[in-house]
């Protein structure tokens, strides 16, 4: 188990409940809204936000690996957009530049503990309420993660039934305390992806767990590619049209 998931613009501000901080227009390739939300716990949590071109009506909710932040997204970010999926990468709370609190103090996930690491799934529902607040239903929404990240997912896709999708880059069915068998029993009938290397053997037996359990489940896709070892997010560049595979998935779903 990998445990280490190792042109100037103007500014704009506004109030979103307790939830939504600021928003800062960012020039570039891409668009995107650099954005700071706020846990009920009081955690201040970074994360960028690019709305696709046109109409959009669709979302994804990027969520890392243990260690990495929402830069580990950019590979697969391009070609959601392409797709008219606007994103929302999140660092999660102790990650990037999520490292203090309402009060000014700080947080870092090297100093988690098996009490605390559970905490970070609770991030998600402030970044759901920013995506709302951008015209987006939960029905439109999709949550991808790797790693801890896929946990997170998996486990608030199935206690929120309104969210229409989730895509899992090498979960585990257990990491550090954050665990998936239960949510993954209680999975019903919408799109599930989950992708793992054959090499990253935790992550290949923990997606061999899910296809056995959801066996009887059209909607669920399981993948695991053989002759690689590439975990998380790393698949995104490690494994050859991984990120056009996942792309398309969620623009078909």
């Amino acid at each position: 188990m990998n445990n280490q998931e190792t042109h100037p613009m103007h500014r704009r501000s506004f109030a979103l409940s307790a939830a939504l901080m600021s928003v800062c227009l960012l020039a570039g390739p891409l668009r995107a809204d650099e954005i700071e939300i706020r846990t009920p716990d009081g955690v201040r949590l970074r994360a960028t936000y690019r709305k696709a071109e046109g109409e959009t009506k669709r979302a994804a909710l990027l969520l890392h690996m243990l260690g990495g932040s929402r830069k580990d997204w950019k590979p697969l970010e391009s070609l959601l957009l392409e797709k008219g999926i606007s994103t929302f990468a999140l660092d999660f709370r102790g990650h990037g530049e999520s490292v203090t609190k309402a009060d000014g103090s700080a947080i870092d996930h090297t100093a988690f503990d098996d009490r605390t690491w559970p905490l970070i799934a609770k991030d998600v529902a402030p970044a759901l309420q920013f995506l709302e607040s951008q015209g987006f239903k939960r029905q439109e929404i999709t949550l991808i993660g790797a790693s801890i990240g896929a946990n997170v997912a998996v486990i608030n896709v199935s206690r929120e039934a309104q969210l229409r999708s989730a895509v899992l880059l090498s979960p585990g069915m257990n990491y550090r305390q954050i665990r998936i068998e239960d949510a993954v029993r209680e999975w019903n009938s919408r799109p599930l992806l989950v992708i793992a290397a054959e090499d990253d053997a935790y992550s290949a037996g923990a997606a061999g767990k899910i296809r056995e359990i959801l066996a009887s489940k059209e909607s669920v896709k399981v993948e695991v590619y053989p002759g690689h070892s590439a975990h998380g997010t790393r698949m995104l560049d490690g494994i050859p049209g991984a990120a056009a595979k996942i792309a398309g998935w969620v623009a078909g779903n």
